[in-house]
């Protein structure tokens, strides 16, 4: 942004000002707000300081005082005699009385080694709890006296800690006597009478993060420090201080961790009621601040202005004049310095509508075509005459050059180009002169190439003469073009001939090769045919096979339960054989007491004896014969359970063999229905084969046809030079050039490829149009704007 001459005054000024009057309110008041936040802080953290040093010193006065109470007499024997009335009667009133010695005791009990409540303040809890499972009573009875965590009171709600000190017989710890401590009571006691401002007080949370004091009774063993942010930095310190937002107010916190306890102390106040005094303060700097910026402001504005007046007007009429207003005036009385200036401009102003005047003469001739017209400078004093003499001095220069550039354009404008401009020349009329002598040559350049590129020479350049030559671009480009899309028909016109030739003798190769694969396709389906009836007389024979499996199956079952029914009967003539055994037994003994009976007769019972005799001999035989048919019958059975085995093991083979079979007879059909399948897909590939052959006759002549066409291409595009190879070609061309211009070179017409006529002639000339096409598409890919300034054919 320009500022104006009196900003210029005005602005720098007010800046300084209101930086130093800003800077001294500022630097008092962030002096003032340092020095009261220093002074706070240092007071919280004595507040702080002595309130935990009071915690602790009650906890460890407490801790102190179990130790000394419980020495007491009655405490030992009201844990050594719990049964007896008299001694639990003078503990528990010794327990109440120290309750209402310390009200902030909640409970005070004795537990017996095994954590149960033999004496109590409170009667109530005698013998029904037990506080064996805590750590606390565990570190009592190791020799310690422990201090519990925070936890609520079941009987009140309020948050309490539990102290616990071993009670002793001799040097054996027989229980621990236990002080229940009110919390809330010392938060009534400590925490509540802190008070800084209106919205300042203290709390206390353990080292677990829960509150266990605070002046809102609901946030004590609600509120925990790890669900906030302010919380979880606290929680990582033992002590400083902090700055927190606390339901909408801003905090200044500071805290301090007790080592005894493990609970920190924290003093908090309200960051806006702390510091109103240092806003008010500082809204009272701010405004004396402005008062005095106000005046001074005023007071130099006054003096800026009688300075100003006379500068904005010789300003306004020096504006008139650079905007050539000729016709302002200036006039002032003042006798300084600036009074001088204007007197100067007035003066100025004259000379300047003098030389104006003659110079216009000079312009108005020269416009109206008269160039002799010049201005005098005899009337002028000093640097004025210099600038008429010079005014007559550019008029002279110009004349002879522009005529001469006249007289080149119109010659050029009609094709007649003209020789060279040798007349030497200075300054900027030295560059015309070069310009008209470089457009001379560029046209006899391209003229050069226009009749070049008539004999088929596409290799020659022309150098452009900046990079702004649009017209040497676009030639370059034009000859890059061609010579890039005559080498590629001519790479191409051999690729063809090449491929072409390629195609004819593979066509043959192809023709022989599908004549092979149908004489192979019918062996194929001959082999096919002998195969198939193969695989249906195995298929037969596995129809054969799968009936004889099944009745032999058939045959071992049956055989199976032969075999069980002939075990069943030689056991049935074991039982029998072995009633034969007995018979015999008893016979015998029958023929002994016969022959006892006889011996008694004497002479009348020999007869009877002699019967007796052959009795029991034929006893003997039944018994000997019945022992010998025993043991062959077991032998059979013996034979027949082996066999019965056999015929078990035997009999699964023998359906599985059934099954394999019959598989077998599946597959076989399979194969079959394969076979046949196979054999049809031959005979098609037999008739595809034939029609192959065919086709590969019309592809061979397709390729003599496209060999020919392609060497008529590579005819047609020898006409042009467009490798550095050929440029020797060009010499011959040259020397037969004269001034007079011969009829140009033509180009050799198309011969005609004669050729027998097939049906995949067409298709042949398709590929030939699409080469064109290709070449016609590369050239578009490379082209540019310069390319559209010529014509297509």
């Amino acid at each position: 942004m320009q500022l104006k001459l009196k900003g210029k005054f005005l602005l720098p000024t007010t800046l300084l000002i209101i930086l130093g009057m800003g800077t001294i309110a500022f630097g008092s008041y962030s002096l003032a707000r340092k020095t009261l936040e220093k002074e706070l802080i240092e007071q919280m953290q004595l507040m702080v300081a002595s309130l935990s040093q009071n915690m602790d010193a009650l906890i460890e006065r407490t801790k102190m005082d179990l130790t000394a109470w419980s020495h007491q007499e009655a405490f030992r024997k009201a844990i050594q005699s719990f049964s007896s009335g008299d001694m639990l009667e003078e503990s528990n009133r010794l327990l109440s009385a120290l309750q209402e010695a310390y009200p902030f005791y909640e409970t005070v009990a004795i537990v017996n080694s095994s954590g149960s409540a033999v004496s109590s303040s409170d009667v109530k809890i005698i013998g029904k709890i037990s506080i064996a499972d805590r750590d606390y009573f565990q570190r009592a009875m190791k020799g310690e006296v422990a201090l519990s965590d925070v936890l609520a009171s079941r009987s009140s709600g309020n948050p309490i800690v539990t102290v616990a000190a071993p009670i002793y017989d001799a040097e054996t710890r027989i229980g621990a006597l236990v002080g229940i401590i009110n919390l809330a009571y010392l938060t009534h006691l400590y925490i509540d009478p802190v008070k800084i401002g209106q919205t300042g007080y203290a709390y206390i949370y353990d080292a677990n993060g829960i509150m266990v004091a605070h002046p809102d009774p609901k946030q004590i063993l609600t509120m925990d420090m790890h669900d906030y942010d302010f919380g979880q930095e606290m929680l990582k310190k033992e002590t400083g201080e902090i700055v927190y937002e606390w339901q909408n107010l801003l905090k200044i916190a500071v805290f301090q961790k007790s080592k005894n306890t493990g609970w920190t102390v924290t003093l908090t106040a309200g960051s806006v009621e702390v510091f109103a005094p240092i806003r008010r303060l500082g809204i009272i700097s701010l405004v004396v601040a402005l008062l005095v910026i106000s005046v001074e402001i005023i007071v130099i504005a006054l003096l800026v202005r009688s300075i100003i007046a006379p500068v904005m007007q010789s300003m306004r009429f020096a504006n008139a004049i650079a905007s050539g207003d000729l016709s302002a005036t200036i006039f002032s009385r003042r006798k300084d310095e600036l009074g001088s200036l204007i007197q100067s401009l007035h003066e100025m102003k004259s000379r300047i509508a003098q030389a104006l005047q003659e110079t216009t003469s000079v312009l108005r001739g020269v416009e109206q075509g008269n160039l002799a017209v010049r201005g005098n400078p005899e009337q002028f004093p000093g640097g004025w005459k210099e600038l008429i003499l010079g005014v007559n001095a550019v008029t002279e220069a110009f004349v002879a050059p522009i005529k001469l550039t006249a007289e080149q354009l119109e010659r050029i404008a009609k094709g007649d180009i003209p020789e060279m401009i040798q007349t030497e020349a200075a300054g900027d009329f030295n560059l015309i002169k070069n310009n008209l002598n470089l457009l001379i040559r560029s046209m006899n350049e391209i003229t050069q190439l226009a009749e070049r590129m008539a004999e088929g020479d596409l290799l020659t350049n022309i150098a452009e003469r900046s990079e702004q030559d649009r017209l040497m671009q676009a030639l370059n480009a034009m000859m890059l073009r061609l010579r890039n899309v005559v080498r590629e028909v001519k790479t191409i016109a051999s690729d063809v001939a090449g491929n072409s030739e390629n195609l004819s003798s593979s066509a043959t190769e192809l023709s022989e090769g599908v004549s092979e694969q149908a004489a192979a396709a019918e062996e194929a389906s001959s082999s096919m045919e002998q195969m198939a009836a193969n695989i249906r007389q195995n298929s037969d024979n596995a129809l054969q096979t799968e009936k004889i499996a099944l009745k032999a199956s058939e045959d071992a079952r049956k055989s199976r339960e032969s075999v069980t029914q002939t075990v069943l009967a030689m056991r049935e003539i074991v039982k029998k054989i072995s009633t034969i055994e007995e018979i015999a037994r008893k016979t015998h003994m029958l023929s002994l007491n016969a022959t006892i009976e006889a011996a008694r007769a004497q002479d009348f019972g020999k007869g009877f004896a002699v019967v007796a005799a052959e009795v029991r001999l034929l006893s003997t035989q039944v018994e000997t014969a019945a022992m010998d048919i025993n043991e062959v019958a077991g032998n059979s059975i013996v034979i027949a359970e082996k066999a019965g085995e056999m015929l078990d093991k035997l009999v699964p083979d023998i359906q599985r063999t059934t099954e394999l079979v019959q598989e077998i007879a599946a597959a076989s059909r399979e194969q079959t229905m394969g076979s046949a399948q196979i054999n049809k897909a031959v005979q098609q590939l037999d008739q595809v084969t034939q029609q192959n052959a065919a086709i590969s006759e019309e592809f061979a002549a397709s390729a003599a046809e496209l060999n020919g066409q392609a060497e008529q291409l590579q005819e047609l595009i020898a006409f042009f030079i467009a490798e550095k190879e050929e440029e020797e070609e060009l010499e011959d061309v040259d020397k037969e050039m004269t001034v007079e211009k011969e009829t140009p070179k033509v180009m050799p017409k198309l011969k005609h490829v004669s050729s027998k006529p097939n049906k995949r002639k067409s298709v042949t000339k398709k590929h030939v149009r699409q080469a064109a096409r290709e070449i016609t598409d590369d050239y578009d890919e490379y082209k540019d704007e310069l390319d559209d300034e010529f014509e297509r054919y």
